[in-house]
């Protein structure tokens, strides 16, 4: 221990000593550091750290699956997931809850309404999942049906910050939406399953009846989740739920033709396409830890031959080769540490950004935090750094200062300064290697994003906002009265100054969630059916206030709906694809796969703009518009044009729809504009992280390029000085050096550029089907674009040297020399 300390005072003193050196090494150890455990955080978050459930590796989610519709790993139809729970002895239960989008509820804060996240679920959910209450009991699976008393269970928030963490609170009665529930439960704080945004979970509410009905196993709306029984494999489990599915499909051939199921770990489930990119960003964060090890590397190099004759001098006096081994690495691990520290404040900073814009992640199962698990990681990186670019500087010093030969030597420089310059060379182009693979990643995932941005919504978003309302289900009991509510309320929006045009829809463009069925046109031969068209409904005035152009035929009128007539509008989508070069308008449909004398049969009055429903790099999909009155609902988007900006407009909207019903909030505020950048925000959140990498692996590579070219220039002054001499002309000798940071250049590109070929298998799962977007792997402009960038950086790098090397006075050099 002695020995120990010893060794730390005489290096920081040494480090004290040099402090340009010093506080390089360690900043360019702490970016490196700090990406990394920022970045680690998430990845630990969604792909490592155990999910906040009991026993959770029994947990999987379970899902359907059909040819015909496209579909995989889809929300499954309530009666099916019944059936499987009765039916499969390999799952000990299985519960479900509305997969589809998370709704609202309306509470009532000293008579202000507020608007609260809820989801509805079978009773049983909280003990297929393995949490227990804070307070009270939890319901059962037959509290899943509307024999009982209404109830809900809450968020611990909610319980805090509303109902002020009374625990007599469990067991009353309380309103939402006008509706007295019974408050059964309080959950834990970490528990936000399935998005952290709900606040309350409450009961289905099925009828009994209902299961022996078509729609209640045509309909696919859920999603199960599933406890595997003790002792019960994966394998048996699937097979046995497979077997269940064939059995369903025998016995209701007309509503579950090829339809399969299947299961997934809980944590695969959750996590989906996320893992892809996550660890993408991970390997590349490794990598610019990588360059920030070498470069560090390198400078510990040049200072070992710059220190060569102390060292020949130690072991002159008797100091053996290992005990100045261990001296110089608790040197190079000082340096890790404080790299570490700052990086793990750096790593701090980075966590809070992450977690506030958290575009990826597991909603409702995540939190990223500077954790114990987290803290190891970095703990472990720093040291593994400084033991990576401090052992090899360390034994390449002892074994080249010999001490047989310091009496000959003219200085401090000895015989192996040649072979340290020559490994200090060769990490240049190790370093410019690995930028070119990070810039190569920043140059796809650009070019991605710029195609990405150009595609066209189908909708104008200027001046466009959104908000949502639900009319209270106590209030509003009939057809009728809830179209009544809308009616109000869009004459209300319209009649505040600035408002063009409002109108009400069941679903947003690049944020919707509404559903799917097949339809059959009337003339069309047996069997010939469309699959997978999606639906939508509105008031009229929807197509003027998004901008979607109307191609032909006619829009909405206030009495569509209304009459025994039913009519659609479809957009051009659907036209390319069922009816292209045939006349669609006057055109009949329904939604029956076998129509029927009881089928319901819509007439095609007009053909409207496609516009991307799900995402910007999802082309449209085939879409029927039907009056809001032929498919009306308590929860819909309002939508409305101004026709200039608006100063106070929630202020104006929540007056608005007072006047309506005093207890509707105004929730989900948005501009169109906000909406259409959010469709984009996991590919700009990636091009900001990918670009940050790259700009940090072209300083870091720029730093070595230029390192290694100083010192070269200031060793080969007296050479210059005789070129010079000679006749040579400064410009000469400039490009002299300019050719040398070229050819290290050159060499490190083209190894990048070889690597990234050799990596195309890894780069195409990670990153063509996660994170690009109408982009080749091989993309020639970004194969283009990486190397001129580090090239450039080079050059650059190299040109202040060059140009001292240029400036040599031949008298003054050889003079010293």
């Amino acid at each position: 221990m002695q020995t120990l300390m010893m060794d730390v005072q005489y290096s920081l003193r040494s480090l004290r000593r040099a402090p340009g050196f010093t506080w390089v090494s360690v900043l360019v150890l702490a970016v490196g550091i700090g990406a990394s455990t920022t970045i680690f955080s998430g990845v630990h978050a969604v792909l490592l750290a155990p999910l906040p459930f009991a026993d959770a590796e029994r947990l999987v989610g379970l899902w359907e699956r059909n040819p015909d519709f496209g579909w995989e790993q889809a929300e499954a139809a309530p009666a099916n997931v019944l059936d499987w729970r009765e039916r499969v002895s390999a799952f000990e239960d299985v519960a479900a809850y509305r997969g589809n989008s998370v709704g609202r509820a309306t509470w009532l804060r000293d008579g202000e309404p507020q608007s609260l996240g809820v989801v509805e679920a079978t009773g049983n959910l909280f003990t297929v999942l393995g949490v227990g209450p804070t307070i009270g009991s939890l319901p059962s699976f037959d509290d899943t049906w509307a024999m009982g008393e209404p109830w809900v269970v809450v968020s611990q928030r909610f319980w805090r910050d509303e109902l002020g963490a009374d625990p007599q609170a469990v067991g009353r009665t309380i309103e939402f939406n006008g509706v007295p529930v019974r408050l059964r439960a309080v959950l834990p704080a970490e528990f936000g399953f399935p998005s952290e945004e709900v606040d309350l979970w409450a009961a289905y509410g099925w009828d009994p009846a209902a299961r022996a009905e078509a729609w209640f196993r045509r309909a696919h709306f859920v999603s199960p989740v599933a406890r595997l029984a003790a002792g019960v494999s994966l394998e048996q489990a699937r097979a046995e739920l497979d077997a269940v599915a064939l059995q369903l499909q025998q016995e209701h051939p007309s509503l579950n033709t090829n339809m399969f199921a299947g299961m997934t770990p809980l944590r695969a489930w959750l996590v989906g396409e996320i893992g892809g990119p996550l660890r993408t960003l991970m390997g590349g964060v490794l990598l610019l830890l990588v360059i920030a090890c070498v470069n560090v590397g390198n400078l510990f190099l040049a200072r070992a031959a710059g220190r060569s004759g102390e060292i020949a001098l130690r072991r002159a006096i008797g100091a053996g080769r290992a005990r100045i081994v261990c001296q110089l690495l608790v040197e190079s691990l000082l340096i890790g540490i404080a790299g570490g520290v700052l990086g793990i404040g750096l790593s701090a900073g980075g966590i809070e950004w992450l977690e506030r814009v958290r575009p990826l992640g597991v909603a409702g199962s995540t939190s990223l935090a500077l954790n114990a698990p987290v803290l190891v990681f970095a703990v472990v990186i720093s040291i593994g750094c400084a033991v990576a670019f401090g052992l090899g500087p360390a034994l390449a010093s002892t074994r080249t200062a010999n001490p047989s030969r310091l009496a000959s030597a003219p200085g401090p420089a000895h015989s192996g300064r040649g072979s340290t310059r020559l490994v200090g060379r060769a990490l240049v182009p190790v370093q410019i290697g690995i930028a070119v693979v990070l810039v190569l990643g920043a140059s796809l995932v650009t070019l991605s994003f710029a195609r990405l941005q150009a595609e066209d919504p189908g909708v104008e978003p200027q001046g466009v906002w959104t908000f949502a309302l639900a009319a209270p289900s106590a209030r509003y009991t009939g057809r009728d009265a809830v179209l009544g509510f809308w009616d109000a309320v869009v004459e209300r929006v319209e009649s505040i100054p600035g408002v063009r045009r409002a109108a009400v829809t069941g679903g947003l463009p690049l944020d919707f969630s509404g559903w799917t069925s097949q339809l059959v046109a009337d003339g069309w031969e047996p069997g010939r059916v469309a699959f997978e068209v999606r639906h939508r409904a509105s008031t009229p005035g929807y197509f003027d206030v998004m901008g979607v152009p109307l191609l032909s035929g006619r829009q909405f009128r206030a009495d569509d709906g209304l009459t025994a007539e039913r009519v659609a509008i479809v957009n051009q989508a659907f036209v390319d694809a069922h009816f292209a070069g045939e006349e669609v308008l006057g055109r009949r449909v329904t939604f029956d796969r076998e129509p029927t004398e009881t089928s319901v049969w819509r007439t095609i009055v007009g053909v409207a703009g496609s516009e991307r429903q799900r995402m910007l790099s999802l082309p449209p999909d085939p879409e029927v518009w039907e009056p809001l009155p032929q498919d009306w609902g308590a929860t819909r988007t309002v939508v409305l044009k101004l026709e200039t900006d608006l100063a106070g407009l929630r202020e104006a909207l929540a007056e608005a729809v007072r006047a309506v019903d005093p207890t509707v909030p105004v929730t989900r505020l948005r501009a169109m504009d906000e909406l259409v950048a959010t469709a984009s925000a996991d590919a700009r959140f990636l091009l900001m992280l990918f670009g940050l990498f790259a700009a940090i692996a072209l300083a870091l590579a720029a730093v070595g390029v230029y390192g290694v070219t100083a010192e070269a220039v200031r060793r080969r002054v007296p050479e210059f000085g005789i070129r010079m001499a000679l006749g040579a002309r400064g410009s000469e000798v400039q490009r002299m050096v300019v050719r040398r940071v070229l050819s290290l250049a050159g060499a490190g590109v083209a190894a990048g550029l070889a690597g990234a070929f050799v990596l195309t298998g890894i780069f195409e799962s990670l990153l063509i089907d996660a994170l690009l977007y109408q982009t080749e792997i091989h993309d020639r402009l970004a194969f283009t674009v990486a190397p001129a960038l580090l090239l450039a950086a080079s050059v650059l790098a190299g040109w202040a040297p060059a140009r001292r090397a240029a400036r040599v006075d031949p008298a003054r050099s050889l003079k010293s020399d």
